[in-house]
């Protein structure tokens, strides 16, 4: 399986799009790996995680043939995370010879809400290359060789927002943003299914500030209590690849820095582009 992060910061971008913080002026200045995008994740070359407002800078970043991307699974409708209109893009006179006839797009309501107003102003030929399918917590989806489970996520109380775990030819990872700390059903969930997880994604929107266990976020304390509590369950080992993501600008998620809070940890600090095989 190869996993790349297209995007690694929050809704606000680093640097932050309006912002003349310390923070934020240190990254304009350093660039490279301090330079994050909302976030985003491909698999593979076919399954997309989120259709972030960035999507269109990501494809051209990393050389993406968007076009081979069977299935996207959104994870909430924030606009970060789910900025569809693009979307009307994929065919009749603006795009050619695409290599795979047919999208699903998988989310909740409040996703589903947002596709139909943008399937709504398509053409109709475009139309034809789209499906969507509703998924729910808990209840395993199946995309071509893949199977994802949507967990409840700890974010927004107008909607079910969900992060995954995604299996692939035998490999697993488990995709844990947006969200403050899991709810103990997930953690529950996750013991009794024995999954043993290749790699683990985490929010770190807060970084190092002051952050709740009912927050809709996650610190960097409380990315490492996860760990913990993984580990605990028997869910992940020393093999595990571990990384923190979605950083907002608020925390100064500069990447020397937040390499040097992490490494103790054990755990890596992704930045945009970074591809992983698993």
């Amino acid at each position: 399986m190869k996993f790349r992060f297209l995007g690694t910061a929050a809704a606000e971008g680093f640097p932050a799009v309006f912002c003349r913080c310390q923070a934020c002026e240190d990254a304009r200045r350093l660039r490279g790996k301090n330079v994050r995008t909302r976030a985003q994740a491909l698999i593979n070359d076919d399954l997309l995680i989120d259709f972030s407002s960035d999507t269109y800078s990501h494809a051209l970043q990393n050389r993406l043939r968007l076009d081979e991307v069977k299935y996207i699974f959104i994870t909430h409708s924030h606009m970060d995370h789910c900025a569809m209109i693009d979307l009307q893009m994929r065919g009749g006179a603006f795009a050619h010879d695409m290599q795979e006839p047919l999208v699903t797009v998988h989310g909740n309501e409040g996703v589903q809400k947002h596709y139909e107003s943008v399937y709504e102003g398509m053409h109709p030929l475009i139309r034809a290359s789209y499906q969507f399918q509703s998924i729910k917590a808990y209840e395993t989806v199946k995309a071509g060789d893949y199977e994802v489970i949507p967990l409840p996520a700890r974010h927004m109380s107008t909607e079910t927002p969900f992060i995954y775990v995604i299996e692939y030819q035998g490999k697993r990872i488990f995709y844990c943003l947006d969200t403050g700390y899991p709810y103990e059903e997930v953690f529950a969930f996750l013991k009794a299914s024995g999954y043993r997880f290749d790699m683990v994604a985490l929010d770190c929107t807060i970084v190092d500030n002051p952050c709740k266990e009912t927050a809709t976020h996650m610190n960097g304390e409380l990315c490492v209590r996860v760990v913990e509590q993984l580990r605990e369950n028997g869910n992940i080992d020393d093999e595990t690849k571990l990384f923190v993501t979605h950083f907002s600008h608020n925390g100064n998620p500069l990447q020397e820095r937040l390499e040097t809070m992490f490494a103790p940890h054990g755990m890596a600090v992704a930045y945009d582009g970074l591809e992983v095989e698993i």
